[in-house]
């Protein structure tokens, strides 16, 4: 005898006590030969006593009808001592497979008497605030793990909500704010597989290779046919952006019917009749005078800050938590509370334009609350370039620091590779911090020097033996507004503009760019505000 099948019969002889001399010297030596099948015997002797026991405590056993378990009388070569024979005197596997059939029986009553449950489309993979699950006009709270079938409606109520569901197939959608979303609320149509509607909030999508051309997303103004991987949608009353991260998307306008096609880094604004502003692809530009980051902090709603510098993809900012933030009527955010404000990606297009240049300026407008701190010095970060995963992790930075005093100062850095702590560039401003508008640049240039300007005026200058070259900052830096990695250091206030160079500002410019003001965005194209309050 050889293969599988030969196998379990040796073995279910051997079990029952009815195998010849040469089929246990058969059994033995495959035994030898073969380790697996003597865990197969262990396993099979173990699970037959068990059903011994489990027969024997459902009938007792009568006198004179016992149920014997004991050793083998006949020795294999290769099993262990704790082989056993079962010899049993009736045919007990009748009754068993009798009372199996009445379970099995039992259970699929229960089953149709039950109501079914719809087929689970994704799961509530996080949680972040309370969440809700509309199904069939019945809504209830759910957590992490929840399972989510079609036709279901998920809702976030507050701004600090946020929900990551996860399709079976791989697909990733991350509800943030006050977001209400319906998993295929009709009939799927231009042959998509997957349809989901929102109908008021925003969400980031990563869409699974395989869905790529089967994925569309609806709102009140338009529908997007996901042909790519990686987009985020904002939803207002009175229009939808669509911002495309990696891939393409087809944008089609509800009301004229017009479609669009978005590459990577466009972006789509639709409202109630049409497009009302399209940008279909990154605009890439070799070595820019203009900024490479720029933030003018003009969004009405949301938590997405949108960079507007026209320069490369663009790297948004996320606003962590809206709880506490505040709109200013001319364009600017307000932090009453503390929050983060992240780039959603790496800042990879700063760190590889200031690799480029070998230089660096960062110029802000904000209007700063200060604070006491009695019990000692401490530092309230206002912007940040920083790796979550180095110890030196500020590529550069600005803070407003605190002196017990108390007495207010705006300190800065900006660090070159190979450049030791104790030989650290450190900028001290010289004037006091006021609660007004303010323009502060930080600036570092290829020879080494680097300078902070408070409204127009140098106030700190000074030279490093380190020569700039930022080949050693790391790819993966994030870029932080009002905040560090860390979320413990916030700076509250008001913020107006925040714009990155990869080229050292001179003095003259400067000087001009604090006489026109923080720049505005009007209608997509870059304009300066008329002048300091």
């Amino acid at each position: 005898m050889s293969g599988t099948h030969d196998n379990e019969l040796l073995i279910s002889r051997h079990l029952a006590g009815s195998a010849s001399p040469r089929e246990l010297e058969a059994l033995g030596a495959r035994l030898e030969a073969e380790p697996d099948l003597a865990r197969t015997l262990y396993a099979r002797a173990a699970m037959e006593r068990d059903l011994r026991v489990l027969f024997k405590a459902a009938r007792p056993a009568t006198r004179g009808s016992r149920l014997r378990i004991k050793p083998s009388r006949r020795s294999i070569a290769g099993t262990s001592p704790g082989s056993v024979a079962i010899r049993p005197r009736r045919r007990w596997w009748v009754t068993a497979a009798a009372a199996a059939a009445v379970i099995a029986f039992g259970i699929l009553f229960r089953a149709k008497q039950s109501p079914q449950q719809p087929d689970t489309l994704a799961v509530l993979e996080q949680a972040r605030g309370k969440v809700y699950l509309d199904r069939e006009g019945a809504e209830r709270e759910v957590r992490s793990g929840h399972r989510i079938a079609a036709h279901d409606t998920l809702r976030t109520d507050s701004p600090d909500s946020e929900a990551q569901v996860v399709y079976l197939s791989g697909s990733r959608l991350t509800l943030r704010g006050k977001t209400t979303l319906a998993l295929a609320p009709r009939a799927a149509t231009d042959d998509t597989a997957y349809d989901v509607h929102l109908a008021t909030g925003s969400l980031d999508a990563e869409i699974a290779h395989a869905q790529a051309g089967r994925f569309a997303f609806s709102t009140p103004h338009a529908r997007v046919l996901v042909t790519g991987t990686s987009l985020m949608l904002d939803v207002e009353p009175l229009r939808t952006r669509v911002d495309v991260d990696t891939g393409h998307v087809r944008v089609t306008c509800n009301a004229s019917g017009r479609t669009v096609v978005l590459a990577g880094g466009g972006y789509a604004v639709v409202d109630k009749a049409s497009f009302a502003d399209v940008r279909p692809a990154a605009r890439t530009a070799p070595a820019p005078d203009g900024p490479v980051a720029l933030y003018t902090f003009q969004e009405k709603r949301g938590p997405v800050v949108h960079d507007v510098s026209g320069f490369g993809k663009p790297l948004d900012l996320r606003v962590e938590t809206l709880d506490g933030i505040v709109r200013l009527p001319g364009g600017g955010l307000r932090l009453a509370k503390d929050t983060v404000i992240r780039s959603i990606r790496p800042a990879t297009k700063i760190v590889d334009a200031c690799r480029a240049g070998r230089e660096v300026s960062v110029e802000l407008w904000v209007r700063p609350q200060p604070y006491a701190s009695k019990a000692r010095r401490t530092h309230r970060r206002i912007m940040a370039l920083s790796s979550p995963r180095s110890s030196r992790s500020d590529l550069f930075v600005m803070v407003l620091r605190t002196d017990p005093s108390p007495t207010y100062a705006y300190y800065a850095r900006a660090r070159a590779e190979l450049e030791p702590r104790d030989e650290e560039v450190r900028l001290l401003s010289r004037s006091e911090v006021r609660p007004e508008r303010t323009h502060i640049v930080l600036t570092r240039s290829a020879a080494g020097r680097s300078a902070l300007y408070v409204n127009g005026n140098c106030e700190a200058l000074q030279d490093s033996a380190v020569r700039s070259g930022f080949s050693e900052w790391p790819a993966d830096s994030y870029l932080y507004v009002a905040n560090g990695p860390l979320g413990n250091s916030c700076s509250l206030g008001d913020y107006l503009s925040l714009a990155v160079y990869c080229r050292a500002l001179s003095d003259e410019e400067i000087a001009a760019r604090y006489r026109a003001g923080p720049p505005q965005d009007k209608g997509g194209k870059l304009r300066q505000a008329v002048g300091p309050e």
